[in-house]
């Protein structure tokens, strides 16, 4: 099943990816982690040896 089917949205996760990308900008270290987490983005950017999808910032 592709992520359309299972009902996400590429462009839609693409656009929230970038706006918390832009909001993490101008943090540095635990605030920008605690941010990306909120987002939901810690499993994208986590290594594949922890579970993630080991894809960069």
């Amino acid at each position: 099943m592709d992520m359309i089917e299972s009902g996400l949205d590429p462009a839609e996760f693409a656009a929230t990816a970038e706006r918390a990308v832009a909001a993490c900008a101008t943090l540095e270290g635990k605030a920008r982690a605690a941010r990306l987490a909120e987002d939901g983005l810690l499993g994208v950017l986590a290594g594949e040896e922890a579970g993630g999808l080991g894809l960069g910032l």
